[in-house]
């Protein structure tokens, strides 16, 4: 029997979900309900979960394959699956706001959907908070499920058939012009990906776009970003966005395929944030012209020179 309570924290989406330790380990029966509450609700809390990166790790990974970060912690099997998030040095000390890195990172404020630019998108993200400032930093939720739902119809039908291009160098270069490096930017060419998803497990849908997304197929460039604009501005109306005051000690996953989130800020040149993620990789090939797993491989194989590059353009500014 399980002993998982599931509290929503918004009118739309989201849940607390308690009733478990995840650093004791989670029976079958609790993490089935666990599974059920992350489909329905998209977004789920879990507070009060103090956990070593290998606790975080070993439960993500029993919701898929995970990712092999970009600037991860280190080279070992837990600390490559863990997207390492702060202002801060391997000394403790706080980064320059001008610090590539600090820039990379704040491209993080801006809607967006984890790993849409990468050649297999991510099922869901689960970020743990280890140090948070004691005021601002939140992340914010909207659900692109509900906005949706409540998408006028003309709306759906245009878009519905449609696929947008997206590319980690657009957003990026939305924050500082030229920021990816030339290597980096071969390392992630553009991937196409449809503007509306469904849930194989529930059969909802949800539009699926992200400040990685720069064109529309079939589109010239201005009715393809004044589309994205548009779509933008609807799924991030005030009734479809749940903000998130985070807790040291706690952890949130969310549902890429039916959400889009964003980084808020806060004093960081004086207070310290430090956040874990580790990502699972959505098992649903999206783009019918993918269809070859070697491809797949290599891109993983890839990331590692990217990495240290990051980690390198990262230590000669002061992180």
């Amino acid at each position: 029997m399980s002993s998982v309570h599931v509290e929503p924290c918004h009118p739309h989406f989201g849940a607390r979900v308690t009733g478990f330790s995840i650093t004791d380990g989670v029976s079958d029966a609790d993490f089935a309900q666990i599974l059920t509450a992350f489909e329905r609700y998209s977004v789920v809390v879990f507070p009060d979960q103090p956990m070593t990166r290998e606790t975080q790790v070993r439960f993500a990974e029993r919701f898929g394959e995970l990712e092999i970060a970009f600037s991860r912690l280190s080279e070992d099997e837990v600390g490559k699956r863990i997207a390492y998030i702060s202002n801060v040095d391997s000394d403790g000390k706080i980064v320059p706001p001008t610090n590539k890195t600090m820039l990379g990172h704040k491209a993080n404020s801006l809607w967006h959907t984890d790993s849409t630019f990468k050649p297999r998108t991510a099922l869901a993200s689960l970020l743990y908070a280890e140090v948070v400032p004691p005021s601002g930093g939140e992340t914010e939720y909207v659900s692109t499920r509900v906005a949706w739902q409540q998408l006028p119809e003309d709306r759906k039908e245009l878009i519905e058939n449609l696929w947008a291009i997206h590319d980690f160098n657009h957003s990026r270069n939305k924050i500082a012009p030229g920021i990816n490096s030339p290597h980096i930017q071969n390392l992630t060419p553009d991937q196409r990906r449809p503007l509306v998803r469904t849930n194989p497990v529930n059969g909802e849908k949800s539009i699926y776009i992200a400040s990685h997304a720069k064109a529309i197929e079939g589109m010239d460039d201005d009715s393809a970003q004044a589309l994205l604009a548009e779509l933008t501005e609807w799924c991030t109306r005030d009734e479809f966005v749940y903000t998130h005051q985070w807790r040291e000690g706690e952890m949130v996953m969310w549902d890429n395929r039916a959400t889009m989130h964003r980084g808020r800020g806060w004093n960081d040149t004086e207070h310290v944030r430090k956040m874990h993620r580790a990502t699972v990789i959505d098992p649903e090939i999206l783009d019918a012209n993918f269809g070859d797993e070697q491809v797949y491989a290599e891109s993983q194989a890839a990331l590692k020179p990217v990495t240290r590059e990051i980690e390198e353009n990262a230590t000669s500014t002061g992180r």
